[in-house]
């Protein structure tokens, strides 16, 4: 995996390089609007854009520190036998799919009245949301996660709709938040909201 995203970063990399654009890695923090600081060097543009990257967001419940995240994945020491995903986005249908691909019993919980409700051709959510069920997933719709317990090797979900769900793994896949804290956006009269 690792060298998987290695070669992707070098490729993407190289297309910035032949499309003429600067390419600085580094921790970068604003001075004003146009110019930005990385490291010990400076850097002044008409147009700045500061790819921050972002961090799994889990949800603040009791026993959430037994959840992992889409980053854990990959580092998985055996497939579960069971798995509850929680998300309703891309990354969550992604690996909730890979999951049950893989013979996994698997879960998906979300909040709304199904996945990829935000931003995706309706056609798109009508199948998605119906193969998903025929394929084997328990989609739980319409609700949340409100506690994990564990109980041996068992991790048990409470779901708000009074519903539990046991469980060897369960995936947070909810959002990320971008990395922004050290940006200075402030000095580049960028408003930010929670």
């Amino acid at each position: 995996r690792d060298a998987y995203v290695e070669r992707l970063n070098a490729i993407y990399a190289r297309n910035l390089d032949n499309s003429g654009i600067t390419h600085v890695v580094g921790n970068a923090s604003f001075l004003d609007a146009r110019t930005v600081k990385v490291g010990d060097d400076v850097f002044t543009a008409d147009h700045i854009l500061v790819a921050t990257g972002g961090s799994p967001t889990k949800p603040q419940i009791p026993g959430g520190q037994y959840a992992i995240t889409s980053d854990d994945f990959f580092d998985l020491p055996e497939q579960p036998k069971r798995a509850v995903v929680v998300g309703a986005g891309y990354i969550a249908v992604e690996l909730a799919g890979i999951f049950n691909a893989l013979g996994t019993s698997t879960s998906l919980v979300c909040r709304g009245a199904g996945v990829l409700r935000h931003g995706f051709d309706p056609m798109i959510q009508e199948v998605v949301n119906s193969e998903l069920v025929r394929s084997g997933v328990h989609v739980v719709s319409n609700s949340t996660v409100t506690r994990i317990e564990k109980s041996g090797e068992t991790l048990v979900c409470s779901v708000d709709n009074g519903e539990t769900i046991e469980s060897d793994c369960v995936l947070m896949a909810i959002g990320r938040r971008p990395q922004s804290a050290s940006l200075c956006l402030n000095a580049a009269g960028i408003k930010t909201s929670e």
